[in-house]
C-alpha cells in the first residue's frame, strides 16, 4: 500500500529522562508506529498507570493474525545506559526505512477498515524491533543476528498450493467470525495442513526461523477476499 512518507516526531530539547527509582524500575521508552498517521514516535512511561498507546508486536496466534493501527515496535528500559534524548532520536531516525516498509507492504482487509500483515511488512516489523531492542548499549555485548520466530508464508500462496485444506464452512461463516478463523489457523497450522516440509518449501523470502513452525500472514484479508469470489467453497 504505497503512500506518503513516514514522518518522525522527535523528542524535544526540553525532554528529560525520568530517573529510575531503583535497579528494578520497569518503566521504559516505547517506540510506536501509527499506521494511520504514518508517524514514528516514542512514549515515555511515567508510571504503571500510564501505558503506551497501541499494541505490542506480538508473537502469538493473534499477533500474526491482525495488524493494529498503532503498533509498539520496540521498548527500552529506563535503566539502560543509552536512554538519552540524542540516542533515542537517533534510533527514531534509523527506524524510518523499516517503518516505511511496514506501511507500504501491509494489506487492507477487503470491505473493512482493518489492516493485515504481509510477509514483507511483518519481517520489517520484526527487524525493527530487533534493531531497537538489541543490547548495543552494553560494551562488548553479543548482538544476536536477526531471525524471525517462525517461517512466514502468504495466505494466498498457501491455499493456492493446498486448496484441499480450505474447509467448506469458511464460505458460510459470518464475516464477524473470520478473525477467529485466522487466529485458530495460526494456533495450529499443521493441524490444517500436515505437510510441514511442503509448507516450509513455500517460504521464498523469510530467513531461517528460530522455530521450525509456520505462521500464515494476510489470512484475514485472504478470507474476506475469498468470500467475495464467485462460487467460493
Amino acid at each position: 500500500m504505497l503512500g506518503n512518507q513516514v514522518t518522525v516526531r522527535y523528542l524535544e530539547d526540553s525532554w528529560v529522562r525520568p530517573e529510575p527509582s531503583s535497579p528494578h524500575d520497569s518503566r521504559g521508552i516505547v517506540f510506536i508506529l501509527n499506521l494511520a498517521l504514518r508517524e514514528v514516535c516514542v512514549h515515555t512511561e511515567t508510571s504503571p498507570l500510564d501505558p503506551a498507546p497501541g499494541q505490542p508486536l506480538a508473537f502469538g496466534a493473534k499477533g500474526y493474525s491482525r495488524l493494529p493501527n498503532e503498533l509498539q515496535v520496540g521498548r527500552i528500559n529506563l535503566n539502560q545506559a543509552r536512554v538519552e534524548r540524542e540516542a533515542i532520536n537517533e534510533i527514531l531516525a534509523r527506524s524510518v526505512p523499516l517503518a516505511q516498509e511496514i506501511i507500504d507492504e501491509h494489506v487492507a482487509v477487503p470491505g473493512t477498515p482493518l489492516l493485515d500483515w504481509s510477509v514483507p511488512s511483518r519481517l520489517a516489523a520484526e527487524r525493527l524491533r530487533h534493531a531497537i531492542m538489541r543490547p548495543t548499549y552494553l560494551p562488548g555485548s553479543y548482538v544476536r543476528p536477526f531471525q524471525p520466530e517462525y517461517y512466514l508464508l502468504e495466505a494466498a500462496d498457501v491455499f493456492e498450493r493446498f486448496p484441499e485444506a480450505i474447509p467448506q464452512e469458511w464460505a458460510e461463516l459470518p464475516d464477524d467470525y473470520l478473525h477467529f478463523v485466522a487466529e485458530a489457523v495460526n494456533r495450529d497450522v499443521q493441524g490444517l495442513i500436515p505437510d510441514a516440509d511442503g509448507l516450509i518449501a513455500l517460504c521464498q523470502v523469510s530467513p531461517e526461523a528460530v522455530r521450525q513452525e509456520v505462521r500464515i500472514l494476510g489470512l484475514r484479508a485472504w478470507l474476506h477476499a475469498y468470500r467475495q469470489t464467485p462460487n467460493c467453497g
